[in-house]
This record gives C-alpha cells, sequence and structure tokens, in this order.
C-alpha cells in the first residue's frame, strides 16, 4: 500500500515552538523564569489549500507528511537575494478539517489542522528543528540537547 500524497499549492501555518519554563525563586533570589530546553508545548500544523477535491481527506490516522518549499531570503555576506530550499517534515493526526466556504466567486479554501508529535525543519540541508515527541530527540541549531543530557547520564 502506498502512501496518499497530496501535491498542490497551500498556505502553511508552522508551528509556533515555544519552550515550557520554570520559574526559579528563593530568598537572596530575584523572581524569574528560564526556558527548558527539552520541554515544548503541544505544537500544531495547518494547511490551507486554494480548493476543494475527493483526495484531500486523509483521515484520522497517522500522517507522516513531507513539505517542500523554495524560499528567497537575504545572503547576509553578500547582501544579495538568494534562494533557498526549506523542507518540512511532520507526523502528527488531524485534528480538524474546515470545510471552506462556497458561493459565488468564493474561494473554496480546505483547511487541514495537525496535532504533530514530530517536527523538522531544514534549510538547504540544515536542521533548524527538530522535535520527536515520543522518541526524546530535540535539535535546536545543530544543537543535540537530549544527546548531551544522556551523554552526562552515561
Amino acid at each position: 500500500m502506498t502512501e496518499p500524497e497530496l501535491v498542490g499549492i497551500a498556505n502553511v501555518s508552522l508551528p509556533d515552538i515555544t519552550h515550557k519554563k520554570e520559574t526559579i525563586e528563593g530568598l537572596g533570589v530575584i523572581k524569574h523564569s528560564i526556558p527548558i530546553p527539552t520541554n515544548f508545548d503541544e505544537m500544531s500544523l495547518k494547511i490551507k489549500f486554494i480548493n476543494r477535491y475527493d483526495g484531500i481527506s486523509l483521515g484520522k490516522n497517522n500522517i507522516n507528511l513531507t513539505i517542500t518549499a523554495a524560499i528567497t531570503g537575504v545572503d547576509t555576506d553578500t547582501h544579495e537575494y538568494a534562494d533557498q530550499k526549506a523542507v518540512y517534515s511532520i507526523k502528527g493526526k488531524i485534528t480538524k478539517t474546515s470545510g471552506g466556504e462556497l458561493g459565488k466567486g468564493v474561494k473554496n479554501e480546505t483547511e487541514l489542522e495537525i496535532d504533530l508529535t514530530y517536527f523538522k525543519e531544514e534549510i538547504n540541508g540544515k536542521i533548524i528543528y527538530e522535535i520527536d515527541v515520543y522518541n526524546k530527540k530535540v535539535i535546536v541549531d545543530g544543537i543535540d540537547y537530549y544527546g548531551r543530557l544522556n551523554g552526562l547520564l552515561a
């Protein structure tokens, strides 16, 4: 059985990466919060397609998608525009399917909301984020936080 494939033009709302925080307070210490590098709030991603068709529903099973995009940015060394390849790998479950609107001259935009258990962002082959909830993997800007902890505890 082959995996379902969605090919088309869509707007993707990437997840917010929000660290959970721990509040520090005590005698002689000014109360403050510090982020916990291996602990995050729930992540969700939205995909909005420019129209509706029968292949858009992926069901409620586990979702495993790769989203590829070409993005234009500015090269900080040359100050010139530079094209970059962005690849987003996601795993999770669809929690909401919005049917869009029907009407004369109205775009019928189907939107899928996916609660994520895995998110990986790569730009030009460099891992920006890789968060795997079930396998306790957190890589942020090339730093493997669980790898560091496991190395200390070994």
